[in-house]
């Protein structure tokens, strides 16, 4: 069997559509879903995270927080 020879706009519709049906899915973890996971996953694979920006300085509380307190 040969493969298909898909335009970019074709796959992506095909991806589109799956990423629906998926989102539609009343169990989109089920087992049997497990070989279509992994197909999206060769023609549309996720981006790695990104890591968290760090923390910047602390910033003081509001007085009106700091009134309530006493």
């Amino acid at each position: 069997m040969s493969e298909p020879e898909l335009s970019d706009e074709e796959t992506r519709t095909l991806i589109d559509y799956a990423r629906r049906k998926f989102a539609e899915e009343r169990w989109p973890m089920s087992p049997a879903l497990r070989p279509v996971r992994a197909i999206m996953e060769k023609l549309d694979p996720k981006p790695e995270p990104q890591p968290l920006p760090a923390q910047g300085k602390r910033v003081e509380p509001s007085w009106r927080l700091t009134r309530k307190r006493r």
